[in-house]
């Protein structure tokens, strides 16, 4: 059988309503195929039959590549100036992580349960991507705002989830096997890496199918004996397979059996930390070699992002939308450097840093850097360390210098080294105040008697014009 007849019936009712010329309604999925998502920001360019048909009509949505509408769509992108742009983009921005391919469903015998279709990736992320770099159609609008709701939706029940049932360690886990007996509800959750807070284990094994495996697997071989089960009582002849849960078990006895499971139980595959795909890895020894970063690359540095998308990580629906917990983590680290920036007199960070500065201050604050970020820097950390002892070479010093000019070529290093006096800008001066308070602190450290009125004529003398008035002073 083929598509054509229903095709032609379909292209009959597609001329019934392009003499309506209604607005285009469209339905998006959680997952659709790429070049169908494209069409939907340039419908009203292409036809707009095609997107109604597709939207109106469960069961024709590209079924395969030789579907007269797939056919259409693609030949329309590759003509199509800014829609082949588009298709471009988003597929680097596959390879780059950016949008989210779809992993349809798998049985047991890995067997996909779905329809596959060609290019199916994760219809939120697309038009994360794509939002700022392509006009969005105003009737796509409502649709846009229905997929937000739902993955909000999704992601506050993900919270809730992870909440209810909070991840254990491999250490919490190998503790936990000291005890005496666990129920098998808990049993099944500790294998699964999970706990329970409120002691419904019967939800989790319900949402859960590698926890319901588990389970069906637990009560057969407790009936051919190869799985002692104790408390079960008339539990075994449950009609509800989670109506056994209370059962009790070993710990240790229960773990052998369960490795002999033919699954994936998250607690017994080889524990090792999972590594960023090397595509979307900055490279790190190029970055350990640089004498400074700008608070902006060392943010993204600091949590593992290309600093050149760091702007994409931060920008436009990023801040509407769900955001990723790296992503989140490298806000919170951009706004600390910010402000300790902005009380750079205490915490001495700058608008440019040496990578040492950034690791000790990742450290210092609880932020552990990436282990090839920390790697790289240990390997090229003789160059930093040879930057910072050859700072007074770098500016030139008279033959004849007191304490007092030492000191305030000192200050110059500190406050103005960074300081654009191609282009200045007041707003990124230090306060005089600033200045002042630190070199009367350092004078004293030396012994050296420096007056409030001495100290200011230093500032005045090293300070920009530009910045010597309002709010500087």
């Amino acid at each position: 059988m083929t598509n054509q007849p229903e095709f032609s019936a379909l292209a009959a009712y597609a001329e019934l309503v392009e003499k309506n010329k209604p607005a285009p309604k469209v339905y998006i999925a959680d997952a659709e195929p790429l070049v169908w998502l494209i069409s939907t920001l340039f419908t009203q360019e292409f036809m707009d039959k095609y997107l109604i048909i597709t939207s109106f009509l469960a069961g024709f949505r590209l079924n395969d590549r030789n579907a007269p509408t797939y056919q259409d769509i693609s030949s329309f992108i590759e003509k199509h100036e800014q829609a082949a742009a588009c298709f471009k983009g988003a597929q680097k921005a596959i390879d780059d992580g950016q949008i989210e391919k779809h992993n349809p469903a798998v049985n047991e015998w890995g067997e996909i349960l779905e329809l596959q279709l060609p290019e199916k990736v994760k219809s939120f992320s697309f038009y994360t991507w794509a939002y700022h770099k392509f006009p969005f159609p105003d009737y796509l609008m409502p649709s846009l705002q229905a997929l937000v709701q739902r993955e909000a939706t999704i992601k506050f029940s993900k919270n809730q989830h992870e909440h209810s049932y909070p991840a254990i360690t491999q250490e919490q886990f190998l503790q936990k096997s000291k005890e005496p007996l666990w129920q098998l509800g808990t049993a099944i959750l500790y294998l699964i890496g999970r706990r329970s807070r409120n002691d419904k284990e019967a939800d989790f094994v319900n949402s859960d199918k590698t926890a319901q495996q588990i389970l069906k697997y637990a009560l057969d071989a407790y009936k051919i004996g190869q799985l002692e089960l104790f408390d079960i009582g008339e539990l075994v002849g449950a009609v509800d397979l989670k109506d056994i849960l209370p059962a009790t078990v070993k710990p240790l006895p229960f773990i052998e059996w369960a490795k002999g499971l033919p699954l994936n139980i998250p607690m017994l595959l080889p524990q090792s930390k999972p590594r960023q795909p090397l595509r979307d890895m900055p490279n790190y020894d190029y970055w350990a070699k640089q004498s400074s970063w700008e608070i902006d690359e060392a943010s993204a540095l600091l949590t593992g992002i290309k600093p050149d998308l760091f702007e994409k990580h931060l920008c436009g629906i990023a801040h509407s939308l769900p955001l990723s917990q790296n992503t989140k983590r490298c806000l919170e680290i951009h706004e600390t450097l910010k402000r300790d920036c902005e009380n750079k007199f205490k915490t001495n960070i700058f608008l440019k840093n040496s990578p040492l500065v950034y690791i000790k201050w990742a450290q210092d604050r609880g932020y552990e850097p990436p282990d090839e970020l920390r790697q790289a820097i240990t390997e090229f950390k003789h160059l930093h360390e040879k930057d910072s002892e050859s700072s007074d070479a770098e500016m030139p010093r008279p033959a004849y210098c007191t304490q007092e000019m030492k000191l305030m070529y000192e200050a110059v290093e500190k406050f103005w080294s960074h300081y654009d006096l191609a282009n200045p800008d007041p707003s990124k001066a230090y306060l005089k105040k600033e200045v002042t308070e630190w070199l009367i602190e350092q004078a004293q450290k030396r012994g050296i008697t420096l007056s409030n009125n001495l100290a200011g004529a230093m500032d005045t003398i090293m300070r920009c014009p530009k910045a010597r008035q309002g709010g500087n002073v």
